[in-house]
């Protein structure tokens, strides 16, 4: 149970949110690079104003019940704007509401699942079922694609939004039966105040590496995001078909991660350990990016999108959860939400408008494909002075 709930979960949490995410590409695409980063400072200022409210919410209710609420709450918000929309709102404003919506949604959907399995695994068991556990993500970011490029042809994206909401109201039901950690009770409060994951994160040296990895990745995300959003404009011209494109694009970057995480990650965070999982994804992608700069086309972003799909999810990311396993009840929800939240989508916003005025200086893919290589050798140096630390203390512990 401790591995078949988790990955079921795991499974309905990312089917319900992939279900939507082509449609947020292709609102981002319509848009274009030069309001791109408007969007992006939406979706900061969104997440500016939940991550207290979180880190309120967590403060004062009992651990059992964080994920099964957030997913509860998600579920309910799009039944909600669809009812809305239904209605006949402006087009506009559902497109841009949408964008921000999904992008918001994504990032604390993913982070309360992972701080609910720091709360069910100790540290040798995270390194053991992680990689599984993140092959029913998977499994459910290939679902949820599919089922997107099956129906919005035939009943619009609109429609997605209740399917979409579904998959979570099951997922929260999932979460609330995942057997908690004997050292974590389920009727358990944090308790703290709400600013706590802030102060956390700014004054602890590990904390503040993980932020480290947090804005190298972002950093080449952003960049990936707009140059991919730039050449697909350039080259596909019809809508549906790029819509289309971003559907077969996560279905083929969710079948390499699936088969990276079932067959490689757990080996990898086992038996290597976590100084060659953090340093495996800025290595390819790196490499990747080099790439583009030499060859700046859709079919070279395309495969620089695999290289960058796989490489977090197949090795970054189950490396960097399992560092939150050696760290407070209080870290692990409150400091890890303001990490993969705030940090992030702050650092989003930067990057994106940095990028803009690379774009309106007339710097093309790539120059900006370039700084992109010099940002993946500061990630890699990061990740293995953080995962050798961690390996040698848990080898000594």
């Amino acid at each position: 149970m401790r591995v078949v709930l988790p990955f079921s979960t795991f499974f309905f949490v990312l089917c319900g949110y992939f279900v939507l995410r082509p449609v947020r590409d292709e609102i981002g695409v319509r848009a274009g690079v030069d309001q791109m980063a408007w969007l992006f400072t939406g979706t900061f200022i969104a997440t500016l104003l939940l991550v207290p409210l979180f880190g309120w919410i967590v403060a004062r209710v009992p651990r059992r019940a964080i994920a099964s609420a957030t997913y509860a709450l998600c579920s309910v918000a799009l039944l909600a704007t669809y009812t809305a929309l239904q209605s006949g709102q402006s087009i506009v404003a559902w497109g841009v509401g949408l964008f921000i919506g999904i992008s918001v949604l994504n990032l604390f959907i993913i982070s309360v699942f992972w701080s609910l399995m720091a709360d069910t695994n100790d540290e040798a068991d995270a390194r053991r079922r992680y990689g599984i556990i993140a092959v029913g993500g998977t499994a459910g970011a290939i679902a949820g694609p599919a089922i997107t490029a099956f129906l919005a042809p035939r009943i619009g994206p609109l429609n997605l939004l209740p399917i979409s909401a579904a998959f979570l109201g099951i997922a929260a039901v999932l979460a609330a039966l995942i057997p908690l950690r004997p050292d974590a009770p389920p009727a358990q409060k944090i308790g703290g105040n709400l600013f706590a994951g802030i102060i956390h994160a700014l004054r602890t040296p590990k904390l503040l590496r993980i932020a480290l990895i947090i804005i190298c990745y972002t950093t080449i995300s952003t960049i990936i995001y707009f140059e991919q959003a730039d050449i697909v404009k350039r080259t596909i011209s019809d809508s549906g078909e790029r819509t289309r494109f971003f559907a077969l694009l996560d279905l083929t970057n969710n079948i390499a991660i699936i088969i990276t995480q079932a067959l490689i990650t757990s080996r990898v965070l086992t038996h290597l350990g976590l100084r060659f999982a953090l340093v495996a994804a800025p290595a390819l992608i790196g490499a990747g990016l080099a790439a583009l700069a030499l060859l700046p086309r859709l079919g070279m972003i395309a495969v620089l999108q695999v290289i960058h799909r796989v490489g977090e999810h197949g090795f970054t990311r189950p490396g960097r959860e399992v560092l939150y396993t050696t760290v407070d009840a209080e870290d692990r929800y409150k400091a890890k939400n303001f990490l993969d939240t705030f940090v992030y989508r702050g650092n989003d916003v930067l990057v994106a408008w940095g990028i803009g005025a690379l774009h309106a200086a007339g710097l093309g893919t790539s120059a900006i494909a370039f700084l992109g290589v010099l940002v993946a050798a500061g990630w890699a140096a990061n990740g293995f002075t953080l995962g050798r630390k961690h390996d040698r203390e848990t080898v000594t512990a």
